[in-house]
């Protein structure tokens, strides 16, 4: 029911994308069992009809939306009673236009390498390697109307309704190195390069073209998200007395280039807007800290942290711009705990 009240509260925008006005799904999936939802129904898949240029008669509007709910896979009682029918079921069982489907191929590498320098200092690497695809098949409004999903189709194994390819790669050196005065310190870099290939196929609200004769309105995302990143860094714990006091202090200085492109086959790919945008994100991070042993079970300490994440590109909006105006960009986050 979680996900059916979900479709309930959702809103279906009328004529041209990003335009006002907005009426809620539940109008146009009213059903047929009760005379006014059916013609509040018709009504209003009229107008958002005449809102996109299409204006057609009542009668041939009303004959496509009982021949939809005619179907026995859909309730007649439209959204109020795919509710009512879910809360009766409960969470463990549902009931959708489609079955899902998901396959997954993944290929993890990993290689830690170290080398003894001598007088107390080590050369140490880390790589990592990954290659994943995934493919699937889903119903995202949780009922049996087409408001988004990918219907009942298949998926093979190069082909799906969603498909993600990831490939990444990632290294990171360090120096290790202990003073005989207790000093523990640590520096080095990271990078990475990551590049994710989305194609996204999904049909959207299939009684609004149903009433002029065609299938479900089917849109594509088609897109790459990347992420370069530099980080060089520095850490150490220096004792401050012989008794388990020391202190801790370590800095990391991150620079992240992520970026966005559109691919020839997305829905939005030419109608306007930056179809590849990138941005470079920095930042400064810190640890401090005082811990004291006071035996080989209890540990007290004091820390402070800041940490950092990037900002990036949602892939799938069109909208240029920030998030919190509709757009498909976000921005960075940064946390700093005391402890």
């Amino acid at each position: 029911s979680e996900s059916t009240d979900g479709v309930l509260s959702g809103l279906l925008p009328l004529g041209a994308p990003g335009q006002p006005p907005f009426v809620p799904a539940q109008l146009i999936y009213a059903g047929v069992t009760d005379p006014v939802a059916r013609a509040t129904g018709i009504a209003v898949i009229q107008g958002a009809l005449a809102a996109q240029g299409a204006n057609l008669p009542t009668a041939m509007i009303a004959a496509a939306y009982d021949a939809y709910f005619a179907d026995p896979r859909r309730p007649k009682g439209g959204l109020a009673q795919v509710l009512a029918d879910q809360r009766a079921r409960g969470p463990f069982s549902v009931g959708t236009e489609s079955l899902g489907a998901f396959t997954a191929k993944n290929w993890v590498i990993t290689n830690t390498t170290a080398y003894e320098i001598g007088d107390g200092l080590k050369l140490k690497n880390i790589f990592g390697y990954v290659n994943l695809k995934s493919l699937n098949a889903n119903d995202t409004d949780g009922s049996p109307y087409v408001l988004g999903g990918q219907l009942s189709r298949t998926i093979s194994p190069m082909r799906g309704a969603n498909v993600i390819a990831t490939e990444a790669f990632s290294d990171e050196i360090q120096l290790q190195g202990q003073s005989e005065g207790g000093l523990d310190y640590v520096v080095g870099v990271y990078l990475s390069d990551e590049k994710s290939v989305y194609h996204y196929d999904t049909d959207f609200f299939d009684l609004l073209p149903a009433a002029l004769g065609l299938p479900a309105q089917r849109v594509f995302n088609f897109f790459t998200l990347t992420n370069r990143t530099l980080a060089p860094f520095a850490q150490a714990t220096v004792p401050l007395n012989s008794n388990g006091l020391s202190a801790t202090a370590g800095v990391r200085y991150t620079s992240e280039k992520v970026g966005k492109k559109r691919l020839v086959g997305d829905s939005g790919y030419g109608l306007g807007g930056d179809n590849d945008k990138s941005r470079t994100y920095n930042s400064l991070n810190w640890t401090l800290g005082v811990q004291w042993q006071l035996n080989p079970e209890t540990l007290l300490y004091v820390a402070s942290r800041r940490a950092y994440k990037s900002g990036g590109y949602n892939g799938s909006v069109a909208i240029g711009g920030s998030a919190a105006d509709g757009g498909d960009g976000y921005t960075e986050e940064n946390v700093t705990d005391r402890g």
